[in-house]
């Protein structure tokens, strides 16, 4: 571990700590977005249940955990519609703190995170103190989650060097998991396996069931047959690190070689730079807390739509590989219909990115588009735009392939019909013949009339001949039927 006490670097420096991570939560975004008064109406509604202490969703909160709703703006406040719709734009929906009362308890958690990162890595526990006040978890859509934690750097000291940096990061997503492997069960998973039995109570249905996890089911594996363990299941995304070093960055070689490689946005008075690793450097001369406040709400909005896109970019493999073999019709349908439904959602989010991006202005728009550079946000929609067109393709072939069974089916159908006349008429020709008189058995002059067949052969064998015809008919339709 490399240290250096920098006489520049004063006890105000600090490292924010942003981590997105994946949970089980998930939300009907198809309905959310046809019925967005209601589903605020469900935000207040969970609201009143955790302000009473004997409601059942209040009381599956662990003590230590605090919950407060994004609500959005009241009517009589802001009428705008275009207002509230851009309240649906924010990505978190559920802020969980930590209260006072229980500040020893977390603080043991992190303690004893931090002592497993030191045992892997360096001991970098020395040198930095968190805030505990700092602590909060955003519970957002779409299985994300992030973590936020200020840990500040005592006495002066400042790590150095490309392999200190490496080694900090190492630490860091050491820490992250082992304190989360000790929240998720005890304080976030409950709160979340009540959000859904409380959706489901109130007959909204906003909260997916782990069984309608179309597309993220990495996290429950088969949503028919979850994994058993799933209050221990969350995925740790990568660390971003904001590094607040209020003194002068040109006489530190390391920072140098940092900001050398990345974007520099200008902040009023402050240079920010974004690198292309996911670990972002604030830079301030005069840090101006209410610019670095926007600047962390930014990173926490692209990290959850960096993510979101990035998850379902990959997933969506899964439904454009699926053909029509080994499927029966009525399976076929389920698919398309799960297939569209997720094109919906995938749409929605899709939309809320672009009018994030477009409602934003001044410095968050040029740190939004310093973060869609250099996380390179346009590959990644632009590929889940190509899934997205080869999945629309997959439902019509599939579709075609449904009629085209469908169409099948009813020939066979019609044709089984028509091979049953055939043998009835048979039937019907041994049964009449026989009873005719021989004056009539000729139908012109001496020749023998089609009746006559009833003298020459059996009701037994003309219904067999019925038979063997209705069958041919059958067995031909079916073997030359459509497609």
């Amino acid at each position: 571990m490399n240290i250096t006490n920098d006489t520049n670097v004063k006890e105000s420096c600090m490292l924010k700590l942003i981590t997105p991570f994946r949970v089980l939560f998930n939300l009907d975004s198809s309905k959310i977005a046809a019925r967005p008064a209601v589903f605020m109406e469900f935000l207040h509604k969970v609201q009143d249940a955790l302000e009473n202490p004997a409601s059942t969703l209040a009381r599956t909160l662990n003590p230590a955990l605090q919950v407060m709703v994004n609500l959005p703006p009241k009517a009589e406040e802001n009428d705008n519609a275009r207002d509230h719709g851009r309240f649906l734009l924010s990505p978190h929906l559920f802020t969980l703190r930590f209260l006072k009362t229980h500040q020893a308890e977390i603080a043991a958690i992190y303690h004893r995170a931090a002592a497993q990162a030191d045992s892997r890595t360096a001991a970098y526990s020395a040198m930095l103190r968190p805030d505990m006040d700092s602590l909060k978890i955003r519970l957002n859509d779409n299985t994300i989650a992030i973590l936020f934690l200020d840990l500040h750097l005592e006495r002066e000291q400042m790590v150095t060097g490309e392999e200190g940096w490496k080694q900090l990061n190492q630490w860091v997503e050491i820490l992250i998991k082992s304190m989360l492997r000790e929240l998720y069960p005890l304080m976030i998973f409950p709160l979340l396996k009540g959000l859904n039995a409380f959706s489901n109570a109130t007959k909204d249905y906003f909260v997916y069931d782990v069984s309608e996890y179309k597309i993220f089911f990495v996290l429950v594996g088969d949503p028919a047959n979850p994994y058993p363990d799933l209050h221990t299941r969350f995925i740790a995304m990568q660390t971003n690190i904001t590094l607040c070093y209020p003194g002068d960055y040109a006489q530190n070689q390391w920072i140098t070689g940092i900001t050398a490689h990345g974007t520099c946005v200008r902040l009023k008075g402050m240079e920010v730079y974004v690198n292309d690793e996911n670990n972002l450097v604030v830079l301030p001369h005069a840090a101006n807390q209410e610019v670095l406040e926007i600047f962390w709400e930014i990173i926490s909005s692209a990290s959850y739509y960096y993510i979101a896109m990035n998850v379902i970019n990959i997933n969506l493999i899964r439904y454009i590989g699926i053909t029509s073999d080994k499927h029966t019709t009525k399976g076929l349908r389920i698919i398309s219909r799960d297939m569209e439904q997720i094109i919906n959602s995938v749409t929605i989010l899709k939309v809320r990115y672009t009018d994030l991006a477009g409602e934003l202005t001044g410095v968050a728009r040029k740190l939004f588009v310093a973060l869609q550079k250099e996380w390179d946000f346009r590959n990644i929609t632009e590929n889940m735009q190509s899934k997205l067109e080869l999945c629309r393709t997959n439902i019509k072939t599939l579709s075609v392939e449904t009629q085209r069974r469908n169409q099948g089916r009813i020939e066979t159908v019609l044709t089984g019909v028509a091979g049953m006349s055939i043998l009835s008429v048979f039937i019907e020709l041994g049964s009449y013949a026989t009873q005719m008189p021989p004056e009539n058995r000729a139908m012109v002059g001496n020749y023998p009339g089609f009746m006559s067949l009833g003298f020459e052969y059996s009701g037994n064998t003309l219904g067999w001949i019925g038979i063997a015809m209705a069958v041919a008919v059958l067995l031909f339709t079916i073997r030359h039927r459509s497609g």
